[in-house]
Order: structure tokens, then C-alpha cells, then sequence
């Protein structure tokens, strides 16, 4: 017996069934959905914990996670915003970690993701035509769904983007990098500014700049701490090898918006700033790799006036 309080919308959509492809399109996304989503909590976890990275996700993944979570849960809800911004996001992050990493790891596994992200997008397009087709008063979306999920699909996939084009070099990155993986194009430049010379190794990088390494940069080689600026296309180079080097501390901690500054003085008393980004922990790393440089020049000093 039909219940006397249920309204009418609900009792046409009671009795509509749903055909089994069009269920089984969305039901995959969702399963994938959900996989991804608690893979990427827990490994953004243990990065945290571990304060490190793994396969290119660390803590801050966790938002991640709880991002593919509401999709996914879109997806769930019939939302074809959802399918469509979980597969882009998915994408486009892969292609990030993989050209962080410099090769494609868990392709097979991604692909098949991907796949299933692509039925969804299929599944509930179709849900949505059978029952405009079922009840005309069908409605296709909640009036909240495009309102959180569209704009936050939208930033992640705007960072996601950045973080692929500064990758392959066509934007300067955001974090502190190691020698061994600059572009050799940076290299060059460093080298044709007398930045560095043609003998010096590069340890770390970081460049403050938005659209040339020359607006700004702050390096470790295997002899020196250099950091540099360029005003009105006048560059400034500030340095000091290792042995010069009498402290070196982090002054202001940055934050997401900031970076860290680190207060370099030197044994004749001026001083001169290194910034480094905080992502990946990349200014504890900066200031840690210089603590090191600046003790095992000491102890070869110490060796030398032992044995002269």
C-alpha cells in the first residue's frame, strides 16, 4: 500500500527502475571514487606523521582525499559536475606526480581509475536523459551541488595545472628543488649571469620568481650560499662560501602565502637573506643542507690547523 504522506515526485521516482547499464556506469565510479579517496587519506596520514612524501603525495594530500570524498559522494548523487570534475582532477594530478617522479608509476592501475571515472561521467548523463524522459519534473541537480562542487573542482584543477606546467619548465616552481633536478636551462642561466660559475654544482634552488628565475633565487653549491635579485633589470648577487659563513638561522617561518627567511651572517658581520619556500619542508632542508656545509667546513679547518 502506497504511503498516503509520500508526495507525488517521490512516488514516480519509487517506481522508476533504473536500467541496470546505467546503474552499473555509476556504481563504478563511485567504488572508484571511494578507493581513491581513502587511498589518498591514508597515505597523506602516514606522509604526515612521517613528516615526508610518498609517490608524490604528503600531508597536505589530506585535503585531497576529503576533496575526491564529496565527489565521489556527488557521483553517488546522480551529479554530473562531480563525474566530470573528479575524472579531470584525477588526470591532471597523475600527470603531475608523474612528471615529479620522471616516470609513469601505477599507469595499468590509473588507467582502469580512469576508465571507470569515465563511465560515471557517461552513467549519469544518461541516469538524467531516462528520467527527464520517465517524468518531465525531473530535477537534474540540487540547487547547493554547482555551488561547492564546480568552484572547488575549479581550483584544484587551476593548482593541479601549475603544477604540471612548472614541472616541464614553462613556469618557474613553487618549491625548493635539488641540483640534480633543475632544468639544464636554468643552469645556463645561472652560469651565463655569473650567478654561479662553470665549475660550481648546484645542492638546492629556489626562485621566488613568477615568470624567469631572474626575478629572484636563492641557491646552495658544493663551495657557496648565493642569493640574488633583480630590480628594474639591474641583478644584485649576494654570497659568501662556507667558511666565511659564521651563522645562519631562519629569522621569519613562512607560511602558505609566505616564505621562510633565513638570516646568513658572515665572519665580518654583514649579512644578506636566503627565502625558501615551505612546501615539502623545502626551507628545513635549505637550512639543514647549509648547517652541514657550514660544519664539515669547520671540522676540514680544524684537520688543517692540526696539521700545520
Amino acid at each position: 500500500m502506497n504511503n498516503p504522506y509520500q508526495s507525488p515526485d517521490s512516488l514516480s521516482k519509487a517506481t522508476i527502475n533504473t536500467p541496470d547499464a546505467i546503474r552499473s556506469k555509476i556504481k563504478g565510479a563511485v567504488v572508484s571514487g571511494a578507493i581513491v579517496s581513502v587511498l589518498t587519506l591514508l597515505i597523506a596520514t602516514f606522509a604526515l606523521v612521517k613528516n615526508t612524501s610518498f609517490a608524490g603525495i604528503d600531508g597536505s594530500s589530506i585535503i585531497d582525499g576529503l576533496i575526491y570524498a564529496a565527489l565521489t559522494f556527488g557521483i553517488y548523487r546522480k551529479s554530473r559536475a562531480s563525474a566530470i570534475i573528479i575524472f579531470t582532477i584525477y588526470l591532471v594530478s597523475k600527470l603531475y606526480i608523474w612528471f615529479s617522479l620522471g616516470q609513469p608509476k601505477g599507469l595499468l592501475i590509473s588507467m582502469i581509475l580512469l576508465y571507470y571515472f569515465f563511465r560515471g561521467i557517461v552513467g549519469t548523463y544518461q541516469y538524467h536523459s531516462f528520467m527527464t524522459a520517465q517524468d518531465e519534473s525531473h530535477k537534474t541537480t540540487s540547487k547547493w551541488m554547482p555551488w561547492f562542487f564546480i568552484p572547488t573542482g575549479i581550483i584544484f584543477l587551476v593548482l593541479a595545472v601549475i603544477g604540471v606546467l612548472s614541472e616541464i619548465g614553462i613556469i618557474v616552481p613553487t618549491d625548493v628543488i635539488a641540483g640534480k633536478d633543475m632544468p639544464e636551462e636554468y643552469i645556463e642561466i645561472l652560469k651565463e649571469n655569473s650567478i654561479i660559475n662553470q665549475q660550481e654544482q648546484v645542492i638546492l634552488f629556489y626562485s621566488e620568481g613568477l615568470e624567469s628565475i631572474l626575478e629572484g633565487g636563492n641557491l646552495l653549491t658544493d663551495s657557496r650560499v648565493i642569493s640574488y635579485e633583480s630590480v628594474d633589470s639591474d641583478l644584485t648577487i649576494y654570497s659568501s662560501l662556507y667558511e666565511n659563513v659564521f651563522s645562519a638561522e631562519l629569522e621569519i617561518k613562512g607560511s602558505f602565502l609566505e616564505d621562510s627567511y633565513i638570516l646568513v651572517t658572515k665572519s665580518d658581520q654583514s649579512s644578506f637573506y636566503v627565502i625558501a619556500s615551505i612546501e615539502d619542508n623545502g626551507d628545513v632542508r635549505f637550512i639543514e643542507q647549509l648547517k652541514e656545509k657550514m660544519n664539515q667546513n669547520r671540522e676540514s679547518q680544524k684537520k688543517n690547523d692540526i696539521v700545520h
